[in-house]
Protein backbone atom coordinates (compact mmCIF):
# COMPACT_ATOMS: atom_id res chain seq x y z
CA UNK A 1 0.00 0.00 0.00
CA UNK A 2 1.37 3.33 -0.85
CA UNK A 3 1.23 6.36 1.10
CA UNK A 4 -1.91 8.15 0.11
CA UNK A 5 -3.68 4.93 -0.21
CA UNK A 6 -2.32 3.94 3.74
CA UNK A 7 -3.48 7.61 4.88
CA UNK A 8 -6.98 7.24 3.36
CA UNK A 9 -7.28 4.22 5.03
CA UNK A 10 -6.02 5.37 8.25
CA UNK A 11 -8.61 8.08 8.49
CA UNK A 12 -11.67 5.78 7.21
CA UNK A 13 -10.53 3.80 9.87
CA UNK A 14 -9.91 6.83 12.43
CA UNK A 15 -6.66 5.72 13.14
CA UNK A 16 -4.64 8.61 14.49
CA UNK A 17 -1.83 7.18 15.19
CA UNK A 18 -0.99 6.07 12.36
CA UNK A 19 -2.48 8.55 10.47
CA UNK A 20 -0.23 11.39 12.09
CA UNK A 21 3.11 9.34 11.09
CA UNK A 22 1.65 9.23 7.29
CA UNK A 23 1.14 13.22 7.36
CA UNK A 24 3.60 15.94 7.85
CA UNK A 25 3.08 17.72 11.41
CA UNK A 26 2.54 20.87 9.41
CA UNK A 27 -0.65 19.35 7.68
CA UNK A 28 -1.99 17.77 11.19
CA UNK A 29 -4.58 20.42 11.69
CA UNK A 30 -6.17 20.10 8.69
CA UNK A 31 -7.39 16.94 9.57
CA UNK A 32 -9.24 18.64 12.99
CA UNK A 33 -13.01 18.40 10.98
CA UNK A 34 -12.47 14.76 10.60
CA UNK A 35 -12.39 14.30 14.30
CA UNK A 36 -13.86 16.43 15.55
CA UNK A 37 -16.02 15.10 18.06
CA UNK A 38 -13.48 12.99 19.59
CA UNK A 39 -11.29 15.84 19.86
CA UNK A 40 -10.31 17.63 23.42
CA UNK A 41 -8.36 21.00 23.91
CA UNK A 42 -6.24 21.20 26.79
CA UNK A 43 -4.74 24.16 28.97
CA UNK A 44 -2.38 23.98 31.35
CA UNK A 45 -1.48 26.77 33.90
CA UNK A 46 2.04 27.04 35.94
CA UNK A 47 3.55 29.39 38.08
CA UNK A 48 6.43 29.81 35.96
CA UNK A 49 8.70 27.66 33.50
CA UNK A 50 11.15 26.43 35.84
CA UNK A 51 11.15 22.41 36.20
CA UNK A 52 12.59 22.96 39.59
CA UNK A 53 10.72 25.50 41.49
CA UNK A 54 7.20 26.34 39.29
CA UNK A 55 4.12 23.93 39.79
CA UNK A 56 1.19 23.22 38.02
CA UNK A 57 -1.56 25.45 39.14
CA UNK A 58 -4.53 24.60 36.50
CA UNK A 59 -5.07 22.22 34.10
CA UNK A 60 -8.83 22.48 32.14
CA UNK A 61 -9.91 20.05 29.19
CA UNK A 62 -13.07 20.85 27.23
CA UNK A 63 -14.30 17.91 25.12
CA UNK A 64 -16.36 20.03 23.31
CA UNK A 65 -19.58 20.11 25.62
CA UNK A 66 -18.02 20.82 29.15
CA UNK A 67 -14.72 22.00 30.62
CA UNK A 68 -13.12 20.34 33.66
CA UNK A 69 -11.29 22.96 35.56
CA UNK A 70 -8.67 21.07 38.05
CA UNK A 71 -7.06 23.53 40.14
CA UNK A 72 -4.21 23.35 42.48
CA UNK A 73 -5.15 24.09 46.34
CA UNK A 74 -2.16 25.10 48.35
Amino acid sequence: MNGVNSATHALKVLNVSQLTCLIPKTQHWKKIPNFIDRIAYLDIETTGLSPRYSHITTIAVYNGTKVHVFVRIH
